[in-house]
């Protein structure tokens, strides 16, 4: 059994919320948001590239 923390779980405790809010406010979308913040998009898009690595083979 795994007995550390997960890959994901560090990236989120050592992500720069300061930062990653300022690039949001600088860069606004063109679509508002209403239910799904930036945040979660961004946790979701990085989740979806760690777990892409981690289960593809090497063509």
């Amino acid at each position: 059994m795994h007995l550390g923390k997960l890959l994901f779980v560090q990236f989120k405790e050592h992500l720069p919320l300061h930062t990653f809010r300022l690039c949001v406010a600088k860069y606004p979308s063109r679509y508002p948001t209403l239910v799904f913040p930036h945040l979660d998009h961004f946790f979701c898009m990085v989740f979806a590239q760690l777990t892409y690595c981690a289960y593809t083979s090497p063509d």
